[in-house]
């Protein structure tokens, strides 16, 4: 039987995630932040073992790994249990971009042959989820660095000269993992750490140069609480009620025409596919002959763009952050393929800009593509 109980704050362990461009200070300030945590330091280094340049500084443990499959750092976290009590995984980003990498691994099951990035990612996704779960589980302090998206800017400098500097921008991660996260910062090249995201409100927009173990011994503190119950064991499992009989199912559109037209997308692109599936959605055109093929989908329909959100974010498994990372590297290459990637590209960060939920963004880079994908 379901029931309320009281809230209480139980002491818990801090996944914290450290954003920013090459040479901003993120290892460092992951060590000292660490060191102000207490205990044992355990860091996962994916940057050739650069860590160990902190050796003298800090006492730590360093595993240096050579595969960025997300299943080894899945591994990795786990041979941390019992050992460490707090865990730095240096960088995250490698997960995503490097060797044996999420990409990598879409990239490499699609140049084999056996899968197109769709069905590719239906494969690695589970992985990549695999890899967080341990991170979001794992019984001793997490503190992930994440490298920035780069972009360089004209600025003026205290004396009024103009400068060229680096900035980072989003996470080089699969979109929304920095959500997962407790605290999140971003560190700029003055080293100045910018808190982005937080559950701990003391440190909501809070602006800190260079930080010092003094950050770490805060957080430290916010994280007590009272123990964490031990399991009851002698409480017996509640027996849920039977439930009602549900009227038989409708045909379930994504199930029954988007998922097994796996093949057809490829064939025919992604923003086409997509336009096709919403065209045929609104016209009910659910037969067999579904999808239609090249020469017959329908290019530039005023109704198209404001349909894609629909198809996109009415049913789970088309709305999943991997779905849309699906879809924007296939457009990506499509784009590519045409010398059009600049525009899309544009067409992308302005979307990203507006932070609108992941599906919005698809819509909003389709409209400002429209004349493109007339001339396709």
């Amino acid at each position: 039987m379901l029931s309320f109980k009281k809230a209480v704050k139980h002491e818990r362990k801090l996944r914290l995630a450290f954003c920013g461009p090459a040479g901003s200070g993120k290892t460092l300030t992951a060590l000292t932040v660490a060191k102000g945590l207490g205990g044992r330091i355990g860091v996962i280094d994916t940057e050739q073992g650069s860590a160990a340049i902190y050796a003298d500084q800090f006492d730590f443990d360093q595993l240096v790994l050579d595969s960025f499959a997300p299943k080894t750092y899945a591994d990795a976290l786990n041979a941390a249990v019992g050992e460490f009590d707090v865990v730095i995984i240096d960088s995250l980003s490698h997960a995503w971009v490097g060797k044996d990498g999420a990409l990598a691994m879409v990239d490499k099951a699609a140049a084999q042959g056996r899968n197109n990035s769709f069905s590719a990612w239906r494969n690695v996704t589970p992985q990549h989820n695999d890899m967080v779960t341990a991170i979001l589980t794992s019984p001793f302090h997490v503190i992930s660095t994440m490298r920035s998206k780069m972009e360089y800017v004209q600025e003026r400098d205290n004396k009024g000269k103009t400068v060229i500097n680096k900035v980072g921008m989003a996470p080089v991660q699969r979109d929304g993992l920095e959500y997962e996260f407790d605290i999140v910062g971003d560190i700029d090249q003055t080293h100045t750490l910018t808190i982005s995201k937080t559950r701990y409100a003391e440190l909501a927009d809070e602006v800190i140069t260079k930080p010092t173990e003094a950050l770490g011994e805060r957080i430290a503190a916010w994280l007590q609480g009272a123990p964490m119950p031990a399991p009851d064991e002698d409480e017996e499992p509640s027996i849920p009620a039977k439930a009602p009989e549900q009227p038989k199912e409708q045909p379930d559109f994504y199930k029954g025409f988007l998922a097994p037209c796996g093949k057809e997308k490829a064939r025919i692109g992604e923003f086409q596919y997509y336009s096709a599936i919403v065209l045929a959605n609104k016209a009910k055109k659910f037969s067999q002959d579904f999808p239609p093929k090249a020469n017959q989908v329908a290019k530039g329909d005023g109704q198209t763009q404001e349909g894609i959100l629909d198809a996109l974010a009415v049913h789970p498994d088309v709305a999943a952050d991997d779905g849309y990372n699906n879809n924007i590297a296939i457009a990506d290459r499509w784009f590519t393929e045409r010398d059009k990637r600049s525009l899309f590209t544009a067409a992308r960060k302005g979307a990203e800009e507006t932070g609108e939920p992941l599906a919005r963004q698809v819509t909003m880079i389709w409209k400002a593509l429209e004349p493109l994908l007339k001339a396709a």
